[in-house]
C-alpha cells in the first residue's frame, strides 16, 4: 500500500512538473530579418504583430535595406549584437530564442539585377539561391522553431521578368521545403495589401500548427 502511495505521488509530481515545463515559455519571441527599404509603408511584421497577444519581444534590428544574404551569414559567424532597451542581444541568442523567425532577403539583390542586367538573370538567381542555402543551413543550427521565408513579387507586364520571378520563387520554395521551413508566396501586386497577405498566411500556418 505504501509503495502504491509513493508511486502515485511520484506520478503526480512528474505530471505537475511536465505541465509546468510546457507552460513556462508561452510568450512569443519574434525575430524578423529583412532587407526592406525604410519607408512609410506598413510591413508584414507590423500586421503580424497585431495578432500576437502574448508577445515577449520583437526584434528586427538585425535588418537593413542594404543587407545581403552573405552579410547575414557573416553577422551570425561574428555573432553581432544589437541593443534593445538596456539589453544587448546577440544574433545567435536571438535565433536560439526565436519562436517565430521571418526572413525576407535576397529581394533587393535580385531586383537590382533585374533593373541593371538583362542577360544571365537565371545564373544570378542560382547564385542567390546558393547563398540562401548556406544561410538556411547556418540558421537551422540555432533556430529549431517556426521559420518563414518570404517570396518575392515584382509588378511588371514583361513576360521575361515574370518568368524570372516565378523561377526564383520556385527555387526558393523547394529550398525552404528541404529545411522544413515554411515558404510564403505573394500573389498580390499592391505593396500594402501584399504585406497584409503575408501576415495572414503566416497566421494561418501558426494556427494550424497549434
Amino acid at each position: 500500500m505504501k509503495i502504491k502511495t509513493i508511486l502515485v505521488c511520484i506520478i503526480l509530481t512528474v505530471s505537475i512538473f511536465l505541465i509546468y515545463l510546457t507552460n513556462i515559455d508561452k510568450k512569443i519571441y519574434y525575430v524578423s530579418i529583412n532587407d526592406y527599404k525604410k519607408d512609410s509603408l506598413k510591413k508584414y511584421d507590423e500586421f503580424l504583430l497585431k495578432s500576437i497577444n502574448n508577445l515577449e519581444i520583437f526584434i528586427n534590428e538585425f535588418s537593413n535595406e542594404n543587407l545581403r544574404l552573405t552579410d547575414v551569414i557573416n553577422n551570425i559567424e561574428k555573432n553581432v549584437e544589437i541593443k534593445k532597451g538596456n539589453k544587448k542581444i546577440s544574433i545567435k541568442h536571438a535565433l536560439i530564442k526565436a519562436d517565430i523567425l521571418t526572413l525576407s532577403l535576397g529581394n533587393n539583390e535580385l531586383l537590382y539585377k533585374i533593373k541593371t542586367q538583362s542577360n544571365n538573370l537565371y545564373d544570378t538567381i542560382d547564385q542567390i539561391i546558393d547563398d540562401y542555402d548556406n544561410l538556411l543551413n547556418v540558421i537551422r543550427t540555432y533556430c529549431k522553431e517556426k521559420i518563414f521565408v518570404i517570396g518575392i513579387n515584382y509588378k511588371t507586364e514583361d513576360e521575361k521578368i515574370i518568368n524570372v520571378i516565378k523561377y526564383y520563387n520556385k527555387k526558393l520554395k523547394d529550398l525552404s521545403k528541404s529545411y522544413n521551413i515554411n515558404f510564403i508566396d505573394i500573389t498580390i501586386n499592391d505593396e500594402v495589401k501584399q504585406n497584409e497577405e503575408i501576415a495572414q498566411n503566416i497566421n494561418k500556418i501558426l494556427k494550424n500548427n497549434n
